[in-house]
């Protein structure tokens, strides 16, 4: 994966998963569970591509507003994977996760929130906004 030099950091979450690192890699593959996992922030999900890449979707946020389309894009030899927001509100950002499996049932994960947004103050405010689930 590369960086993109025009983003910048606005928050890192860490936790560990009580899944082992294939069950992990299973959802993340799996698109649909979006607006379910998502609930409060999702109404619908479809999708546009899928491969062994990843998968891009166009996301409707809630309550019902203009699309996105997010892109998720993995490395999964290294670990790594790249959810981007190509359309839509936040369009630029980066949600950039690394795993790491930590025993046979449990894995790490970091999360850091990447956007197209400089000023300190608006940084402090995004990253403190940035929360979830667990």
């Amino acid at each position: 994966m590369t960086s993109t030099p025009t983003l910048a950091l606005a928050a890192v979450y860490r936790r560990k998963v009580a899944a082992s690192l294939a069950r992990v890699w299973e959802n993340v593959f799996d698109w649909e569970h979006l607006a379910h996992l998502h609930d409060g922030s999702f109404a619908a999900c479809d999708l546009i591509e899928r491969g062994a890449w990843g998968w891009r979707v166009a996301l409707t946020p809630q309550p019902s507003r203009d699309a996105q389309i997010i892109e998720m894009r993995a490395d999964r030899a290294a670990g790594r994977y790249v959810s981007t927001t190509i359309e839509g509100r936040g369009a630029g950002s980066e949600i950039r996760v690394a795993l790491a499996p930590r025993e046979p049932h449990v894995t790490d994960v970091t999360v850091e929130f990447h956007v197209p947004e400089h000023r300190a103050d608006r940084l402090a405010a995004l990253g403190c906004g940035t929360r979830m689930r667990r």
